[in-house]
């Protein structure tokens, strides 16, 4: 599993699982689908890849981030992910 730097998101602690599947999301994902799941903490994540470009030889995605927390508290997030030397790197929030 290759993510750097997606350690939070929407104020969540990424699981080494959820980080497994932000990167299944930032590889697999077409732009404008969404992909979710259920943390063993219980909290659920809905990732939408909202664009992907291409820029200096370097590709690109914005995802749409909303987790909801198990007490129901919901919280969304943008952030930006570029691919190099074969992992992802999710720029800081």
């Amino acid at each position: 599993m290759r993510v750097w730097a997606a350690g939070y998101f929407a104020g969540t602690q990424l699981t080494e699982e959820d980080r497994k599947n932000v990167y299944d999301v930032l590889e697999d994902t077409p732009t404008g689908e969404t992909d979710s799941w259920t943390s063993d903490t219980g909290t659920t994540f809905y990732v939408t890849p909202t664009r992907t470009w291409t820029q200096n030889g370097r590709k690109y995605r914005e995802i749409d981030v909303r987790v909801v927390k198990e007490n129901g508290v919901t919280e969304t997030d943008t952030r930006v992910a570029y691919r190099e030397n074969g992992k992802w790197n999710v720029e800081p929030g």
